[in-house]
């Protein structure tokens, strides 16, 4: 007794392209779901003195299974990594001391606001490396959501 099973190209052909784009489709919705969190964590992570940091970070599709998450504004980057020596500009000083510090006499402000200008022009900024440590927070996360989405793009590919 045998048995024999007949598959023609055209069949097989077609069964591979319906797998590839539902693998695709079902991977692309469980790496979204870890962007939107890596994103989520991110702003949670930034400082928020004026909170124009946190509102810029953004999710963007790139293409399938394919995202970026990054904060949009200019000076993310010399938040998260430090400036080296510069003159800073009086008047961004004087907003910051005024709503992080509560400064509101007008001599103490520019005072404390000269000071602070005296210490970047002779240290720098510090580094508050937000991005970093939302990396090393979702790491596991993201890495559980894509072996996850790897095994069910597969059982949704190749249905039993």
């Amino acid at each position: 007794m045998s048995t024999s099973i007949v598959i023609t190209s055209t069949q097989l052909q077609a069964k591979g392209r319906r797998a590839v784009v539902s693998f695709a489709r079902t991977l692309d919705r469980f790496v979204q779901r870890g962007a939107q969190e890596f994103g989520r964590e991110e702003k949670k992570q930034a400082p928020k003195a004026f909170t124009i940091l946190t509102n810029s970070v953004a999710v963007k599709k790139n293409g399938i299974a394919d995202y970026t998450v990054r904060p949009g504004s200019k000076y993310a980057a010399w938040v998260n990594n430090g400036t080296a020596p510069h003159q800073a500009p009086l008047q961004p000083l004087m907003q910051w001391l005024r709503l992080t510090k509560r400064v509101s006499d007008g001599k103490e402000l520019y005072a404390r606001a000269r000071g602070l200008q005296r210490f970047i022009a002779a240290h720098g900024t510090k580094a508050n490396p937000f991005v970093d440590r939302t990396r090393e927070a979702m790491h596991g996360r993201v890495m559980v959501l894509l072996h996850d989405g790897v095994h069910t793009g597969i059982r949704e590919a190749f249905p039993a």
